[in-house]
């Protein structure tokens, strides 16, 4: 990803929420105050599209430059249609998926699906390439468990029915939390206390493959995540995009924690895996 796309689409994030938030209103609609503009301006997905556009068109950009020919959804430019892809337990629109096979429609036969149409078929998702987008601006604290039992069932339930897809997740995390008494009273506040982001670091290092790959007991891991972590508290945004800068906010610890799942290098390594998985003959090294 290029840091300065994705600040961009950050800061436009951040003045699609401020404008919810002042105007206690959002797409027409008035809140009773700007919490519950904010909150309405998230449950639309409109301002976190601006995120995964950056996201899709990195991943795409970098298969086209390892010479893969894929198609994406949504298509480039586009926030729809989504590819529903079918696992074990659920079918569900991706944020962000590709796909280098035919389409076949099937009906599923067994377990908790059967009976129902999976449009794209268990050759092409298995084939698949997923990334999900997702975000907590605030009450991060409370919601770590939440965050945390949603991230590791997206993996199995995808990989219980189909074992070689690959797997990557993007969470957008504030480096100061939105302040709800701030918002309430329709002001853009933040919080004092910088998020624990030790705390997350390490949950998603621990959801993540390590170098040598999916452990086959291990399938709950992604084979590759990115913490975008962003600083909100002016207009244009910034993100902690090298070590140094999350050693600057944090300390040392938590600067070598979130080293390897920082965005800078995301897509490359989800793509150069992709790709060796698809296309084994060419495993770089």
């Amino acid at each position: 990803m290029i840091r300065s796309e994705l600040e961009d689409a950050l800061s436009e994030l951040r003045r699609i929420l401020a404008q919810a938030i002042t105007t206690a209103t959002y797409n027409g609609e008035v809140s009773p105050n700007g919490q519950a503009a904010k909150n309405a301006a998230i449950r639309s997905s409109t301002p976190i599209q601006k995120v995964h556009q950056v996201v899709q068109r990195s991943i795409y950009d970098e298969l086209i430059s390892l010479g893969l020919s894929a198609d994406i959804w949504p298509p480039i430019g586009r926030t729809s249609p989504e590819l529903k892809v079918s696992g074990l337990l659920k079918s569900k629109d991706q944020d962000v998926a590709v796909t280098v096979d035919p389409h076949v429609r099937e009906v599923l036969s067994s377990g908790v699906m059967a009976g129902t149409i999976d449009p794209v078929g268990f050759h092409a998702t298995n084939r698949a390439l997923v990334v999900g987008v997702r975000s907590q601006l605030s009450s991060v604290e409370k919601n770590f468990d939440t965050l945390a039992e949603r991230a590791f069932a997206e993996t199995l339930n995808l990989r219980l029915r189909c074992p070689d897809i690959t797997l990557g997740e993007v969470y957008l995390l504030p480096l100061n939390e939105f302040d709800d008494a701030a918002l309430k009273t329709n002001r853009v506040g933040f919080k004092r206390n910088k998020i624990n982001l030790l705390k997350f670091a390490k949950f998603f290092n621990a959801i993540t493959e390590s170098s040598t790959g999916v452990n086959p007991a291990e399938i709950y891991e992604y084979n590759a995540t990115a913490l975008i972590v962003a600083d909100f508290s002016s207009p244009q945004v910034r993100i902690l995009w090298t070590p140094e800068e999350v050693e600057a906010e944090f300390d040392k610890i938590t600067s070598d924690a979130v080293s390897p799942i920082l965005p800078s290098q995301f897509t490359k390594r989800i793509a150069e895996h992709y790709d060796n998985k698809i296309n084994p003959s060419s495993a770089r090294d």
